[in-house]
């Protein structure tokens, strides 16, 4: 069975930021609990980002500065990793992502080389 990274991707980090710190935030984790126990069968690795941290090291310069950099922003908050069939069964197991539904970002799915 083929294993795929379904990357979670906050859609705008200013409204997110307004978001977590309302009382809307604890239904908001309780929707990514009832998902990720949807598809805890199929899952073999998730993990939640920290906000707000990270590093970023440039080659060219050989410097590694506070991070993370986003051009955009959006940013990537989390990822599953997840066993399925093919690409239509990682997007169906995708599609209940909270982030979909309440938070205006979106998730990309792609294949995992092991």
């Amino acid at each position: 069975m083929a294993k795929y990274m379904i990357n979670i991707f906050y859609g705008n980090l200013d409204k997110r930021s307004q978001f977590n710190q309302s009382s809307e935030a604890a239904q908001l984790m309780s929707k990514y609990q009832e998902w990720s126990q949807k598809i805890a069968a199929k899952t073999l690795l998730a993990h939640k980002l920290k906000d707000g941290s990270g590093r970023k090291l440039e080659l060219q310069s050989g410097q590694v500065k506070d991070g993370p950099f986003i051009e955009t922003k959006e940013t990537i908050g989390g990822f599953y990793i997840v066993e399925a069939n093919n690409y239509e069964e990682a997007l169906e197991l995708a599609k209940g992502c909270p982030t979909l539904l309440f938070q205006g970002g979106y998730v990309e799915v792609r294949e995992v080389e092991f």
